[in-house]
């Protein structure tokens, strides 16, 4: 028995010789002992990310969350685009994320900042500021913008008939716009607020058909404009909304004494956006819109179709009048992790008159695109929109509406 015990003792000390290390130093009869844990052959020190590991991982890795109250984020894209407009272009945008309030109330979304600008290789060049920001628990909000662009713009004539049958020729369009507009929340979810805007617009180096084409038509124009604004607005977040309603009314009146125009303008535009979940990461987008302008107003003042939010693809101011009627339907889905896709179908339809209005007139208007969640909510997108006559690219930040 003796023996089987000391058998025992002796594999035990094997043992713990396996799993740690002992040493002892004995020096003037005292005796100092340590232990340790050996590593074990196949363990490595994590190996650090490479420059290609590290960029594939920001742009394919899910989007973190936005910074905490009281710190902001910034991001930058750019490179090069091309459109029918601008035709190859250089553009570069930036984007600050803050929020207003303190502590860690998260129920407040963050505000948002981004400035960009473009050059191109046929002398277009735009510098343009454009902010959303949510004071006091959503009770305040306020949005502005402001651009300086110069534009080579090709031209057709005004009106309809014009944009499918004239001849192109061209100008370079000047715009400096300034606007700004302050809504309060009065009850829930709905907001009564006011807007004011400065423009100045002009149309330089006339091409050879232009000056027949516009006729009486003035060439330089400054006006400043005010007005109301109503609102209803449930959505989860402005600027890229999952589910929710967004309504909007904005009647804005231009002064003859505020302008260098001979008579008093008015412009009342409607918005109706709604928001549906329909499956996992994919959402249901449904935009309505009319723009309603005096039938004095001057050309470069009158609704103009085609932008980076509304028909998308058209060229920019081909088809113009006094009013516009749009709708647009976009299915946005997630595909993996940042990268996402949308597709989207509606139709527009500009007259100068109600008793003017014709369907046949209606112009499609259908495209695809692409979404990278550079930040948490906010993407970079490029579409590619068709309709009648015109395709074209669009890159920007944000959802289209």
């Amino acid at each position: 028995m003796i023996r089987s015990a000391a058998l025992t003792f002796v594999l035990c000390l094997a043992c713990c010789h396996v799993r740690s290390q002992h040493t002892a130093y004995t020096s003037a009869g005292d005796t100092l002992e340590y232990r340790y844990t050996p590593l074990q052959p196949d363990a490595e020190a994590p190996r650090k990310r490479g420059f290609m590991q590290r960029i594939r991982d920001h742009v394919l890795n899910p989007a973190g969350e936005v910074s905490d109250y009281g710190r902001s984020n910034f991001s930058i894209v750019g490179g090069p685009s091309y459109s029918a407009e601008t035709s190859l272009k250089f553009g570069v945008v930036g984007q600050l994320l803050y929020r207003t309030g303190r502590g860690d109330d998260r129920t407040l979304q963050p505000s948002d900042v981004a400035i960009s600008a473009g050059v191109s290789i046929i002398g277009f060049y735009r510098i343009a500021l454009t902010g959303n920001t949510f004071f006091a628990r959503d009770k305040h909000r306020l949005t502005y913008d402001a651009e300086i662009t110069s534009q080579p713009t090709d031209f057709w004539g005004l009106g309809y008939d014009a944009a499918l049958y004239n001849r192109m020729t061209d100008y370079t369009a000047k715009r400096c716009v300034v606007s700004v507009r302050y809504v309060y929340e009065m009850f829930a979810n709905t907001y009564v607020g006011a807007y004011a805007d400065f423009r100045h617009l002009e149309a330089v180096r006339l091409g050879d058909y232009a000056a027949q084409y516009l006729g009486s038509e003035g060439r330089n124009f400054n006006t400043a404009g005010v007005g109301l604004v109503l609102s209803y607005d449930s959505r989860d977040y402005t600027t890229n909304a999952y589910r929710g309603i967004y309504a909007s009314v904005e009647h804005v009146v231009r002064p003859q004494a505020l302008s260098n125009i001979s008579s008093t303008l008015w412009r009342t535009t409607v918005t109706l956006d709604l928001y549906r979940r329909l499956w996992r990461d994919c959402t249901l987008a449904v935009d309505l819109y009319g723009e309603f302008h005096s039938s004095s107003t001057p050309w470069l003042l009158r609704a103009q179709v085609g932008n980076d939010w509304r028909m998308r693809g058209y060229y920019m101011g081909r088809f113009n009048g006094d009013n516009f009627l749009f709708a647009q339907v976009e299915l946005r889905q997630r595909i993996w992790n940042r990268l996402g896709c949308v597709v989207w179908g509606g139709a527009g339809n500009v007259f100068s008159a109600s008793d003017k209005f014709a369907w046949r007139k209606t112009l499609p208007n259908y495209g695809i695109g692409l979404r990278w969640e550079f930040r948490k909510r906010t993407n970079f997108r490029v579409d590619w929109g068709m309709g009648r006559k015109s395709n074209s690219f669009v890159l920007n930040i944000n959802e289209a509406f």
